[in-house]
Formats: structure tokens, sequence, C-alpha cells
């Protein structure tokens, strides 16, 4: 008996050992996972903030106060994007945000590549708008006059621009652009541009239903004052012909 006893002891024991030893194990790999995932906070915290001191040096240095070094970024920013750059740095911050925040997020990668095509979008329209194109221009002529001027698309959008105008025409390159810019927005805020057209046409036809309704309200009010008016004006006549003299005159005295 004191065998059987002795034997449930160490199997007792040796049982809650087991545990112990699989209850840290479980803690230390509950830990490790709490410490990765700390560490990986903290990486992608860094590198937000290290994303908007870069944007915001890029951000000033197109005012002048970015030393030697700022005036050179801000050339070739205005080179490559023309125009555009003015708002580039404000992008940039905003697309890094949004991956590292949204890792392995393929919706949000599929939100980056709408937010890169409008931006080739826009660098072309602007291209189109500020700078007459001419057929014969080369590539970098594009580049030096945005860089000069800092207006236009820059080297980017004269690309767009050189290799659509030729092909489908100039108005046929604003449609072009206009087109994959709202199909490019669509991508970004997932909501329908057909959707909102008709939400917005029927709330157009609502205001116009009501202004026609009020103008219709003021004209019948319009009318009733005047035809008022008109009965007042009738009434002050038909007074104005009734004597209100009562006096009764006195008989004269018969001649008899």
């Amino acid at each position: 008996m004191f065998a059987s006893n002795a034997g449930l002891f160490m199997r007792s024991g040796l049982g809650n050992a087991v545990i112990v030893v699989l209850g840290t194990r479980s803690w230390n790999k509950c830990k490790q996972k709490v410490d990765l995932s700390g560490d990986g906070f903290l990486k992608d915290e860094i590198t937000i903030l290290i994303a908007l001191a870069i944007c915001i040096l890029l951000m000033i240095s197109h005012f002048g106060v970015g030393g030697v070094i700022g005036n050179f970024v801000s050339k070739l920013m205005f080179g490559l994007f023309g125009i555009l750059a003015y708002v580039i740095p404000i992008i940039l911050f905003i697309g890094i945000a949004f991956v590292v925040s949204n890792k392995g997020n393929i919706l949000a990668y599929i939100k980056i590549v709408g937010c890169i095509l409008l931006a080739v979008m826009l660098c072309t329209l602007f291209q189109l708008i500020m700078n007459e194109y001419v057929p014969g221009t080369k590539i970098f002529d594009y580049y030096k006059m945005s860089q000069l001027h800092r207006d236009g698309g820059g080297l980017l959008g004269g690309i767009m621009v050189s290799l659509l105008c030729p092909a489908i025409g100039t108005i046929g390159t604003y449609v072009v652009a206009v087109i994959v810019s709202i199909i490019s927005f669509v991508l970004i805020t997932e909501k329908s541009f057909i959707g909102g057209v008709k939400k917005g046409s029927a709330k157009a036809y609502e205001a116009a239903k009501h202004d026609v309704q009020k103008h219709k309200e003021n004209r019948e009010r319009a009318r009733e004052m005047k035809q008022n008016q008109i009965e007042e004006k009738r009434k002050d006549r038909v007074v104005s012909g009734v004597s209100f003299d009562t006096t009764i005159a006195k008989k004269s005295p018969e001649l008899h």
C-alpha cells in the first residue's frame, strides 16, 4: 500500500511538473509573441516618423529654406512632377503611413496603385493645360521647362503627352487622362462614380423640383395679392360715389 501511494505521489508530482513545464513554455511563447509585436509596432512608428521628417524637409525645400540640398531636391522634383511637386511630399507621407499601417492588405496595395495612377494622370493634365503640346518636343525639354517655370507636368507628364498626343490627339489625351483619373479615384475611395452621379442627379432634380414649386407658390401669392388690390380699389370707387349727407331738407311753405 505504501508503494502504491508512493507511486501515485510520484505520478502526481510528475504530472504537476509536466503541467508546470508546459505552462512555462506557453507563457514564454506568448511573451515572445508580445515582445515581437511590440518591436514591430516600434519599427512601424519609427518608419512613419522618419517619413514625416523627410516629407517636411521636401515641403520646405520648395520655399527656398532647405539649403543647398533642399534647392537641388526641389529642382529635381519640379523637373519630374511639375506643379504637382508641391503636394508630392504630402502624398508620399500618406502613402507610406498607409502601407505601414496595412501590411499584407491587398486592398491597401490596390489603393496605392490608384494613387500612383492618379498622380501620373494629373501630371498629364497639368502638362496639357499649362503648356501646349508641340510635336517634336524632346523628352528632356519637359524636365527643363518644368524645373525652370515650376509649372506643367514635369518629365512624367511630358512622357505621357509625348506618347498619347501623337497617337490619339490632344482631345483624346484629355479624355483618357480624365477617365483614368476617375478610375483611380474609385480605386482609392471605393465609391462608385456612377452611383455618385445618380445621387447628385437625384439631389439636383429634387432641388429643381423644390424651386419650381416655390416659384409657383410665389406666383400664386403674387396673383392673389394683385387680385386683392384690385378688389380694394373697386370697393373704394364704389364707396366714393355714395353721398354721406343724411340731413333732411326743410320743406318750403306752400303758398295759398
